[in-house]
């Protein structure tokens, strides 16, 4: 690639192309037959195929979210996932706001293009712009939520916080759906500014928290002390006189005795033979 923003273009689309193709196949087809032959009486055709995009949509989202994270730095599956790309020499504004607007522009098309199919082939109405602002602001939401810190404290803390404001409709607005043809409206325009606003809440949070990333840190200090518990709880630390001295006798004894100081006895003579 000839700059890095076009090599992290290059690896979204590379990563995610074929589960965008098969769950728009599995999607359209499945609408198709429950409309044309299993459709419920009690629901309407638009209203329904509506719901069925939309719940088709999680099978997209799960594999583009963690697919990514294959391809970094093993260990947390937290915080921003293209590990690899920290070092490309590009701003934080860039190295996050790149997959995040693939994210949205992947599920975007996972429901317009649908829904267009859908619409042509039954005449029912296409996609609804109110739809596509939502799911937008569904996603920004929760990719910050996300990527926004790699410890996993942290993220359960955010998760919680997160799910409070919801219950009091702070991040996401009430709608309301016509019953005939399926119109989805926002209850409160009110409530979609103030979810607007916490949207750009949470991503200016995430924008910090990944810039600390970069650097080998997290937003929120923490004095991080591994404990192994094999070797803090031990036989030989209660018991001195177990410890003992390496042999010399063959080098098959050493390394018996190397083991058995690393995983203890049982372990050590099943690594050894």
């Amino acid at each position: 690639m000839n700059t890095a923003v076009q090599a992290l273009l290059w690896k979204n689309v590379r990563l995610t192309w074929r589960f965008f193709l098969l769950q728009q196949i599995m999607v359209i087809t499945l609408v198709a037959l429950t409309i044309g032959v299993l459709m419920p009486e009690e629901a309407g055709p638009a209203q329904f195929s509506d719901g069925l995009v939309l719940l088709g949509l999680i099978f997209l989202f799960i594999p583009i979210d963690r697919m990514s994270p294959r391809k970094g730095k093993p260990g947390s599956s937290f915080g921003l996932p293209y590990r690899q790309e920290y070092a490309l020499p590009v701003s934080t504004l860039v190295l996050l706001g790149i997959p995040l607007a693939h994210v949205c522009l992947m599920l975007l098309l996972g429901y317009i293009f649908p829904m267009l199919v859908i619409s042509t082939l039954f005449g029912l109405p296409g996609p609804q712009f109110i739809i596509c602002l939502l799911l937008v602001i569904l996603v920004l939401q929760l990719m910050a939520l996300v990527w926004w810190t790699d410890n996993h404290v942290d993220s359960a803390i955010g998760w919680g916080i997160v799910l409070t404001l919801f219950w009091f409709q702070l991040t996401f607005p009430e709608i309301s759906i016509a019953d005939e043809d399926g119109i989805v409206s926002i209850t409160s325009y009110s409530q979609l500014w103030i979810s607007m606003s916490m949207t750009t809440l949470f991503l200016g949070i995430a924008f910090l928290g990944v810039q600390r990333q970069r650097h080998g840190g997290t937003l929120i200090a923490h004095h991080k002390q591994k404990l192994d518990v094999r070797q803090t709880f031990t036989i030989r630390n209660y018991f001195p006189m177990l410890k003992s001295a390496c042999p010399i006798v063959s080098p098959v004894m050493a390394q018996i005795w190397n083991e058995r100081q690393l995983r203890g006895l049982p372990l050590a003579r099943f690594s050894v033979c």
